[in-house]
Parts: C-alpha cells; structure tokens; sequence
C-alpha cells in the first residue's frame, strides 16, 4: 500500500510539472502574441507621426508664403494709398 501511495503520489507530481509547462507556454504565447500587437500599433503609430510631421511641415510651408503674399500685398495697398494721398493734395492745389 506505501508503494502504491508512493507511486501515485510521484505521478500526481509528474502531472502537475507537465500542467505547469503547457500553463507557462499558453502564457508565454500569450505574451508573444501581446507583444505582437503592441508592435504592430507602435509601429501603425510612428507612420501616423511621420505623415503628421509631413503635414505640419507642409503646412508650414504654406503659411509662411501666405504671410509672405500678405506682406506684399500690404505694401502695395500702402504705396496705393500713399499714391492716392499725392493725388489728392496735387487736385486739391489746383
């Protein structure tokens, strides 16, 4: 009876060594299979941050030649205005 106990008392051992590998490698893929997806994010991420920052420059890009356009466009209407002013004075010596 001692052997027979012995004996199952080694099998049950052996049972739960064996439940513990097949539970540390389901967690061990599960954690692989996190891993892949937060890989997969960070990296769907780091293009969205590079077509952002494509975007930001390319709006940069235009903004300041808007400003340049506006500028320009001030000064003309400041020398049309300074024209107009001239204009006015030479009528108004007439």
């Amino acid at each position: 009876m001692l052997q027979t106990e012995k004996a199952n008392r080694e099998q049950n051992r052996e049972q739960n060594r064996e439940q513990n590998r097949e539970h540390a490698y389901s967690e061990k893929h599960d954690w692989m299979s996190q891993v892949k997806v937060l890989e997969e994010r960070l990296e769907a991420a780091r293009d969205k941050l590079v077509q952002s920052q494509a975007a930001v420059s390319s709006l940069t890009e235009q903004l300041q030649r808007t400003e340049r356009t506006a500028a320009q466009v001030a000064q003309q209407v400041s020398v049309e205005h300074d024209k107009t002013k001239v204009s006015k004075v030479q009528l108004s010596t007439f």
